[in-house]
This record gives C-alpha cells, sequence and structure tokens, in this order.
C-alpha cells in the first residue's frame, strides 16, 4: 500500500510492525490523524495513546457509542456521526 507522501509510508510501516493496534491512519493536508473505533461505551485506547506520545501526535478521533466530546487531544464522535469526519 503507497502513500502519497514520504512521512506517511515511514510511519504507516512502522504502525504494522508495532505492536499497537490501530483501526484507521488517515491524512489530512500534511497531517496524520489516528482513528480508533469501539463498539460500545468503553473507550479505553492504550494503543491510540501509545501512537500518539510516539509520533507526538496533536489530534486524533475515537469512534464509540459515546456522545461528541474532546478530551487530552481526542476528539470523539458517535458511530452515528462517522460520515461527519472530514
Amino acid at each position: 500500500m503507497y502513500f502519497v507522501d514520504k512521512y506517511f509510508n515511514i510511519l504507516f510501516d512502522e504502525v504494522l510492525i508495532c505492536p499497537a493496534e490501530l483501526d484507521f491512519v488517515i491524512q489530512i493536508e500534511n497531517q496524520i490523524i489516528p482513528i480508533e473505533a469501539k463498539s460500545w461505551e468503553s473507550v479505553r485506547s492504550q494503543s491510540l495513546e501509545t501512537f500518539r506520545k510516539k509520533y507526538s501526535i496533536k489530534k486524533s478521533i475515537r469512534i464509540s457509542a459515546k456522545n461528541f466530546g474532546f478530551e487530552n487531544g481526542i476528539k470523539s464522535v458517535p458511530l452515528y456521526a462517522v460520515w461527519c469526519i472530514k
């Protein structure tokens, strides 16, 4: 799988090797945004936190059964509103 931005390729390759599990990684302009999807309201996401710390990621998205919110640099998006992510 190839991406336009070389930095994104390197980052994505390390994610595949890393034991932490991320559901999605998107690129918006020059920013890498990790996305973690949870099917319940329990939103503890160690993998997302590990990834954010390792690569100094400021923005990330968590999709879950919880309502909209923003905490510690993680934007919470409810399952029914996934189509709103840009």
